[in-house]
């Protein structure tokens, strides 16, 4: 996982613990948006998700729920996003 980080963050030209704090957090569907933001197709952001240390696999209702909303999130939100977190980020 640390070189999907490391790739992410490149991609997204974001800092890398911005990108390690969301793909290492609890929440699924905050992986969308950095994925999105490096225009990774949905393949690649199902195993990333498929691959993220967790105690248990993600669902089939999760990934199909996950699916759903990644295609909803245009690559100008998710950047945005991404921009908001990178300077929350530096400010606390």
């Amino acid at each position: 996982m640390p070189q999907v980080i490391v790739g992410v963050a490149v991609l997204t030209s974001s800092k890398i613990d911005v990108i390690a704090e969301i793909m290492t957090g609890v929440r699924n569907d905050a992986v969308l948006v950095p994925c999105r933001a490096a225009g990774l197709s949905w393949p690649t952001t199902e195993a990333i998700l498929r691959n993220r240390k967790r105690p248990k696999q993600v669902s089939a209702e999760v990934l199909n729920l996950a699916k759903n909303d990644y295609q909803r999130l245009s690559l100008e939100t998710a950047q945005k996003t991404l921009r908001f977190l990178q300077v929350r980020a530096v400010v606390k």
